[in-house]
């Protein structure tokens, strides 16, 4: 198997890697009182996201866990993704207090109800306008 190298060029796996058998570590790693084994490494030249995507298409194909294991990913991408729910939750909160304000200070659902939809056709719009254009 090969690896590609910081400089691009494929190298062999076995000068970059070892596996060694011998006497099992004395030990026991846990999270959350489940065993786990950690593999970690290391981006460079990537963003985080598309080399997770890429990691997690490779593995999928070409990996088949026992019954029992599981596969789960950790460090700055899990914070990456906590901190993307957190901003989520926090952009529809305001998207429903500017609903609720509209709506007290119109008295009619209406008003909040257009705005909304006026919103979504301005996106709507710009998006389309940057297809059109062959921006990004």
């Amino acid at each position: 198997m090969k690896v590609r190298s910081p400089s691009g060029a494929l190298v062999p796996l076995s000068s970059v890697a070892s596996i060694s058998t011998g006497e099992p570590e004395s030990e026991i790693d846990r999270d959350n009182l489940k065993t786990f084994l950690g593999v970690t490494g290391r981006l460079s030249g990537r963003d985080l996201g598309g080399a997770i995507g890429e990691i997690r298409s490779k593995l999928s194909s070409s990996l088949a866990l026992p019954a029992g294991m599981s596969l789960q990913f950790g460090g700055l991408y899990e914070q990456q993704q906590s901190s993307f729910k957190g901003l989520l939750l926090v952009l529809v909160g305001g998207l429903l207090l500017v609903g609720v304000v509209l709506l007290f200070e119109f008295g009619d659902w209406r008003a909040p109800v257009l705005t909304g939809l006026i919103a979504l056709a301005v996106l709507a719009g710009v998006f389309g306008a940057l297809i059109v254009t062959g921006m990004t």
